[in-house]
């Protein structure tokens, strides 16, 4: 388990790994089964947790990020093309941010953490709900399952570096795409 102290980020670990404070948002415990040759991990489907219904494989994903302080995001879709994502770490680790986007919600413009690591489970993010990470160590992949496919047309997202967010990645930005970096603030989306 990553220890955020070492990053001199100040949030208690077990806040973050059992945080639920947007909600919809999971952090669902996989399945591992262990032996000498390793380990298999069963991602879906999910046993004694709560998964939408309507929620299938559309598409799937791999994010690979070479240095430790990568950041992506903040992303997500509008209607039509609405999806929730099934994130998991399946090398390194990574701070996650998930951003509620939906106006109507309780928690609309706050953000909640947590720490993705091999063992810690997969991330249920609905939709309308941006997802953002920072790598926290070299060679970090995530894999994520989508229920819908990608359209660039209603693809949306907010700056991961927006200061009237409130969000604190816990390492120096190393590495962070120009069209993250110029993505709009959450202001000038909320006008």
């Amino acid at each position: 388990m990553v220890e955020i102290s070492e990053y001199g980020f100040n949030l208690n670990i077990n806040q973050i790994k059992n945080n639920a404070e947007i909600e919809g948002c999971l952090l669902i415990k996989n399945l591992i089964n262990v032996d000498i040759r390793g380990s298999f991990k069963k991602i879906l489907p999910v046993e004694d947790e709560i998964v939408p219904d309507a929620f299938s494989v559309c598409q799937v994903n791999v994010s690979a990020n070479t240095l430790a302080g990568t950041i992506r995001g903040f992303h997500y879709q509008i209607d039509p093309y609405l999806e929730t994502k099934l994130i998991s770490c399946i090398r390194g680790s990574v701070i996650d941010v998930l951003l509620d986007m939906r106006p109507t919600s309780d928690t609309y413009g706050k953000h909640a953490y947590y720490i993705l690591t091999p063992s810690s489970g997969s991330l249920l993010v609905p939709p309308l709900v941006a997802h953002g990470f920072q790598s926290l160590e070299d060679e970090t992949t995530l894999l994520y399952l989508h229920s819908n496919n990608y359209s660039p047309k209603k693809s949306k997202g907010v700056n991961p570096l927006d200061p009237t967010l409130g969000v604190h990645w816990p390492l120096p930005v190393r590495c962070i795409s120009d069209s993250d970096r110029n993505l709009p603030s959450f202001l000038e989306i909320e006008n």
